[in-house]
Formats: C-alpha cells, sequence, structure tokens
C-alpha cells in the first residue's frame, strides 16, 4: 500500500535523485511513464523514492503495485503519466518525433474552421458540441463491450469451450439503440469475407483453432502475454485487419490503444507533418507507432488553451474529424448511422430453391474433382481433393450459406437460387479461398457466380484489395 502523506514535493525530490543517481535496470516500467519536464520515469521507483523523504524510509517496490495504484496516486499529486514510448528504429517501426508547433497550428485551425462550417458553431472543446456529438460515443461502446465480452470472469479452463471466442464476437457485434459498433467492420454488406472478424466466426466450426484463438485472447485480457507477440499472433491467426486488432487492444487498454481507420488516419498524419504510412502496414511496431504519434497529438492539444484536459481519445477525434468533416457547411453534419436492409425471406418457397443449388454446387465439385469437367490432361498442375462425403460436404454448404446470410462470401450481394433466379451470374458458386487447397472445411466459400469466374486462381486477400479499390474503399490494414 502507498503510504498517503507522499506529497507532489517529495515526488519532485525523487525525480531530482533519479535524474543525479538513475536507477536499476530491472525497474524499468513496462507500460506507462511518469512525464515530467519532458523526461520520463518509472512510476514505481518514483514512489518507492519519494517514500524516504516522506517517511524516512525504504518502500519496497513489492510492498505496493504498479500500474492503477501507482498511475492514479501521482495523478493525485498533479503529476503526468502517460503511455510507455516504443524502441523501435524509425517512424513506421514505432518512435514518433515531436509535431511541429507550426505545422501542428495550421491543422488546427483547419479543425477549427471545419468544426464552425460543419455545425455553425465555433470549436470549444470535445466534450460538447459537435466533436460530442460525432465522437463522445467511443468511451460508452468500450464500456458496453466489455460488460458483453465479459473478459473479468474468464477463467483458463474456458479455453476451448468457446465461451471466450462468442463473448469477443458478441462484443465486436454491438448493434443497439444506444450503442453502435462502427469501429470495426464486422457488418456482413459486402460479403462474409470482408467481415473483419470473419475468421473469429469461422473459428466457431474448428476446434483446433477456436483453441488457439482463445489461447492467444485470455493471455491478452487475463494472462502476462507479450503485447507485442499477442498482436502478432493474432495477426496470424486472423490475417492483417488492422481495425479488428486495434479494437481488441482498446478495448484492453483505451489509456495505450486506440482503434485505427488507416486510410484516413495517414491523411490526417499528412496534414500534421507525422511521418508515418499504416495502410497495408498491420503489424505491431506500426501499431505502436501509430499510438505514439497520437500521443504526440494529444501533447500539442493540451497546449491549446481550454484543452488542457484532452485525451488520448480526443486525439483521436480530432484526426478523424480533421479529415471526415467537409470543408464547407453543409448545414447539420451530424453522422447518420448506416442502416442495413434484412433480406425478405418466403421460407416455404426459398428452401426448394435453395436445396436444388447446394445439390448442383456439390455435384459440381465432385466433377471437378474427378477431372469430368473438360478433357483429361495426364497430371493437373493443381491437384484437388475432397476431404468430406457427399453428405457432409451438403451440410457444410448450407452452414456457409447460414454464416454468409445467403450473400456473396466476397461481394456481400444477395445469392439467387435455382428455379428463383433471375440472372444466371448471381446463382451461387462454391470457391476454395485457396486456389492451390482443397475442398474442404476452413477453405470454402459460397460466392455469386460471375466472382468466381472473375477471381479466378488469386487468392482472397488480392481479390478484396482490388475490389477495394473498384469500391473506393481501402480503409483497411
Amino acid at each position: 500500500m502507498i503510504p498517503n502523506n507522499i506529497t507532489a514535493d517529495d515526488i519532485r525530490r525523487a525525480i531530482t535523485r533519479i535524474q543525479a543517481e538513475g536507477y536499476p535496470a530491472e525497474h524499468e516500467s513496462t507500460r506507462h511513464d511518469l512525464l515530467f519536464e519532458g523526461s520520463r520515469f518509472p512510476p514505481k521507483i518514483v514512489l518507492s523514492y519519494a517514500n524516504v523523504f516522506a517517511n524516512d524510509s525504504d518502500l519496497s517496490t513489492e510492498d505496493f503495485s504498479g500500474g492503477p495504484e501507482a498511475n492514479e496516486y501521482l495523478r493525485s499529486l498533479g503529476y503526468e503519466i502517460v503511455p510507455k514510448r516504443r524502441t523501435s528504429s524509425s517512424a513506421v517501426q514505432g518512435e514518433s518525433k515531436p509535431l511541429s508547433q507550426e505545422t501542428f497550428q495550421k491543422a488546427f485551425d483547419r479543425f477549427k474552421n471545419k468544426v464552425g462550417a460543419a455545425s455553425g458553431v465555433a470549436f470549444k472543446s470535445f466534450h460538447e458540441g459537435l466533436p460530442a456529438e460525432w465522437e463522445s460515443y467511443k468511451p460508452p461502446l468500450r464500456a458496453r463491450a466489455l460488460e458483453i465480452m465479459g473478459a473479468d470472469t474468464w477463467v483458463a479452463e474456458d479455453i476451448g469451450s468457446g465461451g471466450i471466442l462468442n463473448g469477443v464476437i458478441s462484443a465486436i457485434e454491438i448493434q443497439e439503440p444506444e450503442h453502435r459498433n462502427n469501429l470495426v467492420r464486422w457488418e456482413n454488406r459486402f460479403g462474409h469475407a470482408n467481415r473483419s472478424h470473419h475468421k473469429l466466426l469461422d473459428a466457431l466450426d474448428s476446434p483446433g483453432t477456436q483453441t488457439e484463438v482463445e489461447r492467444l485472447l485470455f493471455g491478452l485480457y487475463e494472462g502476462e502475454a507479450s503485447e507485442a507477440e499477442a498482436f502478432e499472433q493474432l495477426r496470424s491467426l486472423l490475417g492483417s485487419r488492422y481495425d479488428l486488432l486495434a479494437y481488441l487492444f482498446f478495448l484492453k487498454d483505451s489509456e495505450r490503444f486506440l482503434p485505427i481507420a488507416p486510410t484516413t488516419f495517414d491523411r490526417a498524419f499528412e496534414f500534421l507533418g507525422i511521418d508515418l504510412v499504416t495502410t497495408r502496414r498491420c503489424s505491431w511496431d506500426n501499431y505502436a507507432g501509430y499510438n505514439d504519434a497520437l500521443f504526440e497529438v494529444r501533447k500539442a492539444l493540451i497546449e491549446i488553451p481550454g484543452l488542457k484536459d484532452a485525451q488520448l481519445i480526443d486525439a483521436h477525434s480530432f484526426c478523424w474529424m480533421l479529415v471526415q468533416l467537409p470543408e464547407e457547411g453543409v448545414g447539420t453534419a451530424a453522422k447518420q448511422s448506416p442502416t442495413i436492409p434484412k433480406a425478405k425471406r418466403d421460407s416455404g418457397r426459398v428452401l426448394g430453391a435453395r436445396e436444388t443449388s447446394v445439390v448442383e454446387m456439390a455435384q459440381s465439385v465432385e466433377k471437378t474433382v474427378r477431372g469430368a469437367l473438360g478433357p483429361p490432361v495426364e497430371k493437373s498442375p493443381k491437384p484437388k481433393e475432397l476431404r468430406m462425403s457427399r453428405q457432409q460436404l451438403e451440410q457444410y454448404i448450407k452452414q456457409l450459406l447460414l454464416k454468409q446470410e445467403e450473400r456473396c462470401a466476397l461481394t456481400g450481394i444477395p445469392i439467387q437460387f435455382r428455379g428463383e433466379q433471375v440472372d444466371d451470374l448471381l446463382l451461387p458458386s462454391l470457391d476454395r479461398i485457396d486456389s492451390n487447397g482443397h475442398y474442404e472445411v476452413g477453405n470454402l466459400q459460397v460466392v455469386c457466380r460471375f466472382i468466381n469466374f472473375w477471381k479466378g486462381a488469386q487468392d482472397d486477400e488480392e481479390f478484396l484489395r482490388l475490389l477495394a479499390l473498384v469500391r473506393g474503399d481501402a480503409d483497411d490494414g
């Protein structure tokens, strides 16, 4: 326990001692630093040394916990606690540089002008007016997500049960009247494979993958896992879905980790003169650099009169609005929540057509595997195997259609079925995610027939990249 008679002056004297004598390397902080006159100090060792001046006795760092206990005590004395800086060798790999005051002021003036033009009211703070209307949803959304996820109730025995994975998925797919998660692309508007968390959904059908994902999630939220290793391991399993990974870390600690929309923030960093690109550079070092850059933006914001209380999440809002706000007033700029039309279903009619299409897809796979589609060749350059029975294949196709909400996995276009269609090119076609792989669980998706033609032998990631370019929407990892 920290003695309650340690004063701000004791802290200052402790910092002076550290500046003169240094401190043991093993007491280096891991997550937060005390920032004083531009220099950083480990909170726990500062408090330990301060106790010598306050109570004339040593205070072992084993006698009290670091993290929130030490940080909150120091904050109560008026000291600033900031996220730990990274030590990578370049801005792209995680090291941020101080902002140019002149460049920042130009960007801030641009921001104020945009707020005023869009709302008709001058900018005062991030807690009122248009900034509050646009951005105040994030802390309540995070609180709701944590409540839904229930990580504080997880135990090691839950790993592999599906409970952890379902909790995380539910904490992503939030669309309640008062909370809507727009920090992750989870809705099935552009196809199952375009949903940033689709591999989390797919893991529910693969016990081995489910266990591995849950082990990593448990370590991230409840264990002592290295954050860098957890990020890279999750990236390996879930793909370079920057918005998803950043959201998971935002839920872990919003004082150090923020959500990301790469192309938007890259444009903001250009305005601010920050030498950092995040688009298609999803990695731990890059994400560390991104958060450090936002920390530098926050430092600049608190120097603005009236913004002394600006938080890291306000720096995030500033960058977002700097880019997303229109240049000129267009009446109210209140943010509109996109709606997702619900597919109309006639279960009696659709069932027969759907079943027919399922059977046709299964037959097509069997013919492809047997080499019956086209002239025989002595040796196929891409051997294909069906690694399940015909009955299992049909059942799996039905599961895919259910998971994909009867939409093309790559585009989100509603699939039409044999007997009801108006366009043969919108009939369902079974596609291998990895064209070099086999017809097996985890490597199959249902797409519109014309999409299967267009995709050819390309892998999903490359095809999705090209689709994003066509849509003019490349705001991903």
